[in-house]
């Protein structure tokens, strides 16, 4: 990754990690940070693409899912696309 990239990586894992006080956040909070469903989380994580998650739990329907702020931030920056006029 670039340095360019990197830096702006850092800047939004410094503006999440103010807003939600913490290094990871739950699905729901995911979902409004990356404008994404959490249906479309969901899928993601069963088929084993997207932002990376740590599952707590053992039991299946019970486990809790947080995502960690540096990677939702590393998964928007890496998405960004360059629109030509």
């Amino acid at each position: 990754m670039n340095n360019a990239k990197q830096d702006e990586v850092n800047v939004l894992t410094s503006i999440l990690f103010a807003e939600y006080k913490s290094i990871t956040i739950s699905t729901d909070n995911t979902a409004i940070v990356t404008q994404r469903s959490k249906i479309s989380l969901d899928r993601d994580r069963a088929e084993g693409v997207g932002i990376p998650c740590t599952k707590l739990g053992k039991r299946k329907g019970s486990d809790r899912v947080l995502y960690n702020i540096y990677d939702i931030a590393n998964f928007v920056v890496s998405r960004k696309m360059k629109v030509m006029s």
